[in-house]
């Protein structure tokens, strides 16, 4: 969403507004195939970095979509109490659903974003520190122009580094 992106922009990191859709729950939502979407044509791109020590010193957890409820907060939440993990200091990965290829996603908790510079939503993002060093940055869709970006369709590394 094109105000997201103005708001991310404008911190020059990820903020908690809340998110659109909460499949896993609330925070920041990576996903490198938002482009092979029709419903979200429209949304603008964003390239997004951390720091390295600070992403690996994180607890994560995938959620296994098959496995667990989605869209429904109390299962998730019994899902990471029953692998020893907190969604409120988790960084967690799911399988995107609904496409044809193996996709995944990675959600960032409010915790580790800071608050929205939106008053709109700024009751509603109260955030935390961005301890993880993020950085982004945010386009139109289409308009990279000679930026090379990342498109990954694994997170093998840090999912498996828990």
């Amino acid at each position: 969403m094109q105000w997201k992106a103005m708001d991310y922009n404008y911190r020059k990191t990820l903020t908690a507004i809340p998110a659109t859709a909460d499949m896993i729950g609330e925070g920041a939502y990576l996903s490198p195939v938002l482009d092979q979407d029709e419903k979200y044509k429209g949304y603008w791109e964003c390239t997004v970095s951390a720091n390295a020590k600070a992403i690996k010193a994180v607890s994560k957890l995938f959620v296994r979509t098959e496995t667990v409820k989605v869209y429904n907060p109390a299962a998730i939440k019994e899902y990471a109490k029953k692998n020893r993990k907190d969604v409120v200091n988790t960084i967690m990965f799911s399988k995107l659903m609904y496409y044809y290829s193996p996709a995944y996603q990675m959600l960032i908790p409010p915790m580790y974003l800071v608050a929205s510079s939106n008053t709109t939503t700024a009751e509603l993002s109260k955030g935390g520190d961005n301890i993880l060093g993020l950085k982004v940055w945010c386009v139109q869709p289409g308009k990279w122009f000679g930026v090379w970006s990342l498109r990954f369709m694994t997170m093998t590394d840090l999912r498996y580094s828990q």
